[in-house]
């Protein structure tokens, strides 16, 4: 482009890093929205999710076991939960199976990217006993 007086080269090259740099910005800041907003839906269907097996638990089999959120830690990406199938004592000694969980919360959970799935998912968990 030619010389014109008035204007100034480096100015339009500054000019389009700055929107570059604000357009990054803007998609980094959406990204931690999203991710935020998925892990508090995550949060509260997890609840809903255990209450009602828990309660189906508590009216179709016989020995009354209960399914309790023990522990729930809410991060920015990725949260953990820590899930209990108990027995009662009337069974014998209380017992209880554990399921540690690890969510990866969307729009693009981390572990999904990493098998090459890049299809918007609400979350990605990983549960181990």
């Amino acid at each position: 482009m030619p010389f014109q007086a008035g204007r100034n080269p480096t100015s339009n090259i500054a000019m389009k890093k700055t929107l570059m740099a604000s357009a990054i910005a803007a998609i980094g800041v959406a990204w931690l929205g999203a991710s935020w907003h998925a892990g508090k839906k995550i949060e509260q269907g997890l609840q809903v999710a255990v209450q009602n097996i828990s309660h189906a638990l508590q009216e179709n089999v016989l020995l009354k076991p209960s399914f309790v959120i023990t522990q729930y830690e809410r991060g920015l990406f990725s949260s953990q939960a820590t899930l209990a199938f108990k027995l009662p004592q009337r069974c014998g000694p209380s017992q209880e199976i554990v399921l540690n969980e690890k969510i990866s919360h969307g729009p693009f959970p981390w572990p999904l990217l990493k098998q090459g799935k890049f299809t918007p998912a609400l979350a990605s968990s990983q549960a181990v006993l």
